[in-house]
């Protein structure tokens, strides 16, 4: 059955999960952590030979593979128990998927994975205005502060960024972008699917996105503004695999099960790991030396964060 799109979230609905269910989420947003945290490095290394929409379509297609065969498993019998939402199902798929993980991969393109890891740090903060916007939960002072020193680190990153390239790419507003679609994604999937297995939601969601993308991609192959560049050496579907395994496929599992056990605010709170994970694998494995600059806005964001968290906690 389908949630009233006006109903309160499933956080204040549902009774108070156990112990377990707590820990349980809090292990796999975790693990979460560090597949997402290792994707925005690789991303970036796959975008020297890809270009921006063929590479989000072809990740995204494995990742929706990945989910359907584990949708499959799970629960092989009921795959159309019950009504579905079609319209909903690809209303989440073409924003939360598509277009976000386009607007992502070009973010990242243009600011670098580690750069795009620190804005990333932000997603706290997004998700409580997110949370505000869609839950009508109060919006903390102690939130608008963090969010206010958090966005001076976002621009102290840029500026550095812009620096190091001449020029302003935008990248990063690009990944604040599309972390807020991420954040509307994960509410709104709880409360428009909700009595869903979160095997079901990652599959068919991350199937509808897949299938946008498809359609983007014919668009843009056909008028000439993708399909110049692709890459199938075995490092690179190498890497298309463990991306489509992790971050695009058990990790979405992980996540929507945090967000819904946690709460999105909650649940978000995690992602302040992703940088520092992002910056050292840039550097042991890419050979990457974030600039000083860099490190300074990086600092600036975490302690942003780092603040909002400790108000939440002592709330």
């Amino acid at each position: 059955m389908t949630a009233d799109p006006q109903a309160p979230s499933p956080e204040t609905t549902e009774a108070r999960p156990s112990s377990g269910r707590i820990l349980s989420a809090n292990a796999g947003l975790a693990c979460v952590m560090l597949m997402w945290g290792s994707a925005f490095p690789l991303i970036e290394d796959l975008l020297t030979t890809w270009d921006v929409l063929i590479n989000t379509t072809v990740r995204m297609a494995a990742g929706a593979f990945v989910l359907v065969s584990i949708f499959v498993v799970a629960e092989y019998g009921r795959i159309f128990r019950g009504p579905i939402p079609w319209g909903r199902v690809f209303l989440l798929g073409f924003f939360g998927f598509g277009v976000n993980t386009v607007i992502f991969t070009a973010g990242v393109a243009n600011t670098g994975g580690a750069n795009a890891a620190i804005v990333a740090a932000l997603m706290p903060i997004i998700g409580a205005i997110a949370a505000r916007v869609i839950n009508g939960e109060r919006l903390r002072r102690a939130t608008v502060i963090a969010a206010t020193i958090a966005f001076a680190g976002c621009v102290l990153v840029v500026v550095a960024r812009a620096r190091e390239v001449g020029e302003f790419r935008g990248g990063a507003l690009l990944v604040l972008i599309a972390m807020s679609l991420w954040a509307w994604y994960s509410i709104q999937a709880q409360r428009w699917l909700s009595g869903w297995s979160q095997v079901r939601i990652g599959a068919m969601t991350a199937t509808a996105g897949a299938l946008s993308l498809a359609v983007m991609s014919v668009v843009g192959v056909t008028l000439g503004l993708a399909g110049n560049r692709h890459d199938f050496s075995p490092g690179a579907i190498a890497i298309i695999i463990y991306l489509a395994v992790t971050s695009n496929g058990v990790a979405l599992v992980l996540w929507s099960n945090g967000v819904k056990v946690l709460g999105v605010t909650l649940a978000t709170l995690f992602s302040n790991t992703i940088p520092m994970i992002a910056v050292a694998i840039s550097f042991l494995f890419f050979d990457q030396t974030p600039l000083p600059l860099e490190l300074v806005g990086g600092a600036v964001v975490i302690g942003g964060v780092i603040y909002g968290q400790m108000a939440l906690l002592k709330r």
